[in-house]
């Protein structure tokens, strides 16, 4: 096998989709552990914001090389079969939630957009990823506008489209979560369009080793701001190690999971606030319990909802 070849199936779309999913399941872990005392859900919340890079690398990625393989098509579609797809269900799930919250405690959450706005509480618990991926996708076009077919401007460009972010983010005093792992999208587009120059350069032992020493260095430094250079390099050294490590993420399991890790995502901060509130609280009678049936009723309304929001669009393509 070739490098360009082992470049593509080690990072292939089957292999993201079955990463995903994995992503998607230990986010749910990390967030429960904030409401339960499970050392399981206390390992999985220490990884979860390599979850989250990874998560907006493969979105950056993946949008990448989906305009790749038919840049025309891509920008004529792009708000339709791109920004809809994300913002559409969010604002469904976003709407779900707020019903819910007024059938549990009778009141209508207040100052919503204000609180967004300008301290960074999302209506939708645990949705901050969603605006920030919003916010790329829009920088995305507007840089492929901007590049034309110049792929190093189309990549500087959404890198510094980063730092209006930061500024922002970090001004209005949003939570860490908002900011700190943010360069991971732009950092999925640089590999999306250089991969064959760097996927050789990457998958050196001697420069993943490197890579895992820098992001030691500044964790150990505790400078916050140095963190955002960490989910630049961990990425990467994920993606070089998947070239080594051949894991079954192909498997149906792992599949599934991936086709609807975004739903996962949107619902599961739903479950874990109405399984623990004012008409419902399971975990008064057991945390085991409380934790399936979060994680149950997560990835069934996941899948319920995944098939409903995309039904008219298979009719169409089965027409």
């Amino acid at each position: 096998m070739t490098t360009k070849q082992l470049a593509q199936s080690s990072f292939s779309k089957e292999v993201s989709k079955g990463l995903k999913g994995i992503l998607a399941l230990i986010i749910v872990g990390s967030h429960l552990h904030y409401v339960t005392n499970f050392y399981l859900f206390d390992l999985l919340n220490k990884v979860a914001t390599t979850s989250v890079a990874l998560f907006l690398f493969i979105s950056g990625y993946g949008l990448s090389v989906s305009y790749l393989r038919s840049p025309n098509l891509f920008l004529d579609t792009f708000f339709v079969k791109r920004f809809w797809k994300v913002l559409k269900p969010m604002l469904i799930a976003t709407l779900f939630y707020l019903l819910l919250f007024y059938l549990d405690y009778g009141v209508w959450k207040q100052n919503i957009i204000k609180n967004l706005v300008f301290k960074g509480y999302t209506p939708l618990p645990n949705s901050w990823f969603i605006f920030a991926l919003l916010y790329y996708y829009t920088c995305f076009y507007v840089a492929l506008r901007m590049a034309g077919k110049r792929p190093i401007v189309l990549v500087l460009t959404i890198f510094a489209l980063a730092i209006p972010y930061l500024v922002y983010t970090i001004g209005f005093s949003f939570g860490r979560e908002w900011w700190v792992t943010i360069l991971s999208f732009p950092t999925g587009v640089l590999y999306a369009f250089y991969r064959d120059q760097l996927f050789p350069i990457i998958r050196r032992p001697i420069v993943m080793v490197l890579f895992t020493l820098i992001v030691g260095v500044i964790v150990y430094s505790k400078v916050e701001l140095l963190l955002l250079l960490t989910y630049v390099f961990i990425p990467l050294v994920v993606v070089a190690l998947l070239s080594y490590i051949r894991l079954p993420f192909g498997n149906c399991v792992l599949q599934f999971f991936g086709m609807i890790s975004y739903e996962i995502y949107l619902l599961h901060g739903i479950f874990i606030n109405l399984f623990h509130g004012n008409h419902i609280d399971i975990i008064l009678f057991n945390n085991y319990l409380y934790a399936i049936m979060v994680f149950v009723a997560t990835i069934l309304f996941a899948y319920l909802f995944h098939h409903i929001l995309y039904f008219n669009e298979r009719r169409v393509e089965k027409a």
